[in-house]
């Protein structure tokens, strides 16, 4: 590819990603709660069929008017899936340890969702958080947004509030269960505890961590996970308790051939004691034999005894494989602004005690 293609095509994808996405209005959001100041350590990438996926390992601080602190545990990630219809969306997940504005110590989950663009398109997100005391207790329910800035080392993360307005706690969603998910396609190994378990008790919410990492050993696929993992799990009042766990795995098929996957295993739990526990996997692989599982109805359960998550599809889901898209002779394959093909520490940054 020429030099002049090369940028006008970046030029084209940046622009689609941009107007892709919601604007965001962040009139109203006037008072800063505080800043925080996120350093990516690793990134691993699934290139899949439908959309790359980017797992990308935090650290950092927080300082502000309401909370000054230190970002904790070094298994804390934010996922980015760039879909090729040009929509994107992340999550980011990390426990900040520190004080609030009267310096009574405190600890703060951020779950912090991508949303859009505002006017100069700054990336803008809505945060979800949950604090361990009584006098944060406010800000669980407090209408924030994050507005975000690139740095050398990472992102700028301000949050904003809007203290005329109020959001409700997230609803559970309850995964798809109308169809016969009688094949099983794959089993996962978890291994505990990782990098630990922690959580945080709030008076109305509350937030869980169960570190791990995992692995598969079937005749279809055969791997390790890339890193260390969080189940993280969210506990709100009237509600099922909601689950999470995000994880890469790399390895071989049953042919020998490389093969990466990311698996996002969103789901409930009913009553938080892991005996009834329901899942929708969201998988993206970069195996061509395995593309059919981006678009195929799943279904996951779990087995405490030995500590495995069995993944489910439909009869007949592994045939819709989907068509290779044409080559061409003056076009490299499709690149992602800011995507990199292959596990990478970033640079200046401290390496992660694993």
């Amino acid at each position: 590819m020429s030099l002049l293609k090369y940028f006008v095509c970046a030029l084209f994808a940046l622009v689609e990603l941009v107007f892709s996405q919601s604007v965001v209005s962040t009139k109203g959001y006037d008072k800063e709660l505080f800043t925080v100041n996120l350093i990516e350590t690793k990134k691993y990438t699934v290139e899949g069929h439908t959309c790359t996926v980017d797992m990308i390992y935090l650290e950092g601080s927080c300082a502000g008017e309401q909370f000054n602190g230190e970002l904790i545990f070094k298994d804390s990630s934010n996922v980015v899936k760039y879909f090729n219809d040009g929509r994107i969306e992340s999550t980011a997940r990390y426990f900040i340890n520190g004080t609030d504005i009267n310096n009574n110590v405190a600890r703060l989950h951020v779950e912090d969702i991508f949303v859009g663009f505002d006017d100069n398109e700054h990336p803008i997100t809505r945060p979800n958080l949950i604090a361990d005391i009584e006098e944060l207790a406010w800000i669980q329910t407090a209408d924030v947004i994050g507005i975000m800035e690139e740095t050398k080392e990472g992102k700028l993360v301000r949050y904003m509030w809007n203290e005329n307005n109020k959001k409700s706690y997230p609803v559970a969603k309850y995964p798809d269960e109308t169809k016969n998910y009688s094949k099983k396609i794959l089993t996962i190994d978890v291994m505990i505890p990782g990098l630990g378990f922690d959580g945080i008790r709030g008076p109305e919410a509350s937030v869980g961590k169960l570190g791990f990492t995992c692995g598969a050993n079937t005749p279809e696929f055969q791997g390790e996970g890339v890193d260390y993992f969080v189940d993280t799990r969210y506990d709100y009042t009237g509600q099922p308790q909601i689950i999470s766990a995000r994880y890469i795995i790399e390895g071989k098929d049953d042919e020998g051939n490389p093969m990466k996957i990311y698996v996002e295993n969103n789901g409930v739990d009913d009553f938080g004691d892991n005996l009834n526990v329901r899942t929708e996997p969201f998988i993206i692989t970069d195996n061509p034999k395995w593309a059919w599982i981006e678009t195929a109805p799943l279904h996951g359960t779990h087995s405490d005894v030995a500590l495995q998550i069995f993944f489910w599809t439909v009869e007949g889901a592994d045939q819709n494989q989907p068509e290779e898209p044409e080559s061409s002779e003056d076009m490299d394959e499709p690149q992602n602004i800011d995507s990199q093909n292959e596990p990478e520490e970033i640079e200046d940054s401290e390496e992660s005690e694993q």
